[in-house]
């Protein structure tokens, strides 16, 4: 289970604490969306980053990057430094808009000098990397995102939790649990994420999978999508705590929500059995296909094919495995090609010469589906 992980500026996980909101300000913002977009439109900043906030950390709604950024920018542009500061993290990322570290850069440093942390944080990630035209400075970073994190910061607490995990000439993995267990204890969700992955590996630590998966389950609940997916499979495949597939449910519809691909394919596969829940799983795994995630394509696929929350539709099944085994890699491009080559073989939904289907079943097996192997 041990992963590569992103190096991100993981504020974008969500959990961290706030920068302090002037009470003038945050008093004149409504507690619902139609208000808080209402405050936005007459020029109250609080207002759009409320809306931005709402739509990137799943609050009600599904995570949608377009509507976050541009409610981020807008709220930017009306002079808060907290816009600016997830505008810049945004565009540093590549989320709702290509990666730019030098289009960020100017957004992030008037952010940090407003002592806006997320900023300064991003500032010592591109130092890091040498990105957006700074020199790079390992030592430099790694020291400014260690005071930090002694200072209570739990977004520098947890990159450096997830470089010292990931880069073994940086020492002692074990600085990697000290960071990720500080920065967790602070609420950071990229931090108990990373010590989910510590800790069920056993990275710095003898290996506890309860331990791991109750780390986890707290970045799930702090807004780490990738640590709901994870949670949330675990319970459905009894991975270290039993199988309970019924407290897998919202794990994984967090995840799904909070745009998260894989939970929405586990998610679907999960409930495509259930009569009651064949809606549900047509919708997911639709969102886990749109997200890019081509074994969310094959579980779509099994929809159209099954006729689970949507007419049977086989020739559309056969194009979503066809994309899935064309476009996918391991695991996700071979049940795409292992189940395209089943129904060509048989007729269902087109046909096909012998040796195509014969190469469609080729690269299942070349990507690990044993029954594919002839």
């Amino acid at each position: 289970m041990r992963w590569i992980l992103p190096i991100v500026l993981l504020a974008a996980c969500g959990g961290a604490k706030r920068e302090t909101v002037p009470l003038q300000m945050a008093d004149a913002v409504p507690a619902d969306e139609a208000g808080q977009a209402a405050a936005c439109a007459a020029g109250n900043p609080r207002g759009c980053e409320a809306v931005a906030m709402r739509y990137y950390h799943a609050d009600g709604v599904d995570r949608d990057d377009a509507v976050a950024l541009a409610q981020f920018t807008r709220a930017c542009e009306l002079g808060l430094h907290d816009g600016c500061a997830w505008q810049g993290v945004m565009i540093m990322n590549g989320e709702g808009t290509p990666p730019d570290p030098a289009r960020a850069l100017p957004l992030l440093r008037p952010a940090c000098n407003a002592s806006i942390a997320r900023a300064c944080v991003a500032i010592e990630l591109l130092r890091y990397q040498g990105a957006a035209g700074l020199p790079r400075d390992v030592p430099g970073a790694l020291h400014a995102l260690d005071e930090r994190c002694l200072a209570d910061d739990a977004d520098a607490c947890g990159f450096l939790a997830g470089l010292w995990l990931q880069d073994a000439s940086l020492g002692d993995e074990k600085q990697a649990l000290g960071y990720a267990r500080r920065g967790c204890d602070l609420d950071g969700a990229y931090a108990c994420l990373i010590l989910g992955v510590a800790v069920y590996d056993g990275v710095g630590i003898a290996a506890d999978h309860d331990a791991g998966l109750a780390a986890y389950a707290r970045a799930c609940e702090l807004g780490a999508g990738l640590a709901c997916a994870t949670y949330g499979a675990s319970l459905v495949d009894g991975h270290g705590i039993g199988e309970d597939v019924s407290a897998a449910l919202a794990p994984l519809r967090r995840g799904c929500a909070l745009a998260e691909p894989r939970a929405c394919r586990v998610l679907a596969a999960t409930l495509m059995s259930d009569r009651d829940g064949a809606h549900e799983a047509f919708a997911t795994a639709s969102r886990s296909c749109h997200l890019g995630d081509q074994g969310g394509c094959t579980v779509l696929g099994h929809c159209y094919q099954g006729g689970v929350g949507v007419p049977a539709d086989v020739a559309r099944a056969n194009a979503l495995f066809a994309r899935a085994c064309d476009e996918g890699e391991g695991e996700s491009a071979a049940g795409g090609c292992y189940y395209l080559g089943l129904n060509l073989e048989a007729g269902r939904g087109g046909t096909a010469d012998p040796a195509t289907v014969a190469a469609r079943f080729a690269r299942a097996c070349e990507q690990g589906w044993s029954e594919a192997c002839r």
